[in-house]
């Protein structure tokens, strides 16, 4: 079986919850909110361990919502491998309003990089491609993040003989 990697490299702590009514004014008494890791590659990782399957997720995060992000894979039992984020884990919010079933989604955004840290990132992704193994990169790219950053990832893990799969 190949050895799965997945990169998130714009993660979230994911809040949800519900309200009756959305209306703006006055303060809206939500549910008590679920708390998830959230980000592309997090997802597909904690998908393949639901499944029964082995992947690392590679997760950028920093701050005191990196060290939450942190605890909640921990909690999932996903394997994974930290890399500093340059700043806040960003967070997300979800909220249902329960009388129509229409939901609001406020996605708040994540740490700019700068060129060291980008260049560092690169380099401990590039240590921790699985040699033959599948490299998954999904979710946002951060602030910082050259286009062609999916490119370099491609060609990276063609030198170690490892598929990659973009979303």
């Amino acid at each position: 079986m190949r050895e799965i990697l997945t990169i998130t490299l714009n993660p979230a702590v994911d809040l949800d919850s519900s309200v009756a009514e959305v209306t703006p004014g006055p303060k809206l008494r939500c549910a008590t909110p679920v708390i998830d890791p959230g980000g592309g590659g997090i997802n597909i990782s904690r998908a393949v361990a639901e499944l029964g399957g082995d992947s690392t997720a590679l997760v950028a995060a920093g701050g005191g919502m990196g060290d939450v992000l942190i605890a909640l894979l921990r909690r999932e039992a996903v394997s994974t491998r930290i890399i500093e984020a340059p700043g806040e884990t960003r967070q997300s919010l979800s909220v249902i309003e329960t009388g129509s079933g229409a939901q609001y989604r406020f996605v708040f955004p994540g740490p700019a990089w700068n060129a060291a840290d980008v260049a560092r990132a690169e380099r401990e992704i590039a240590d921790v491609v699985p040699l033959g193994g599948l490299v998954i990169l999904s979710g946002s790219q951060p602030q910082g993040f050259a286009e062609d950053f999916a490119a370099r990832l491609v060609w990276l893990a063609g030198q170690k003989g490892a598929g990659v799969a973009l979303d």
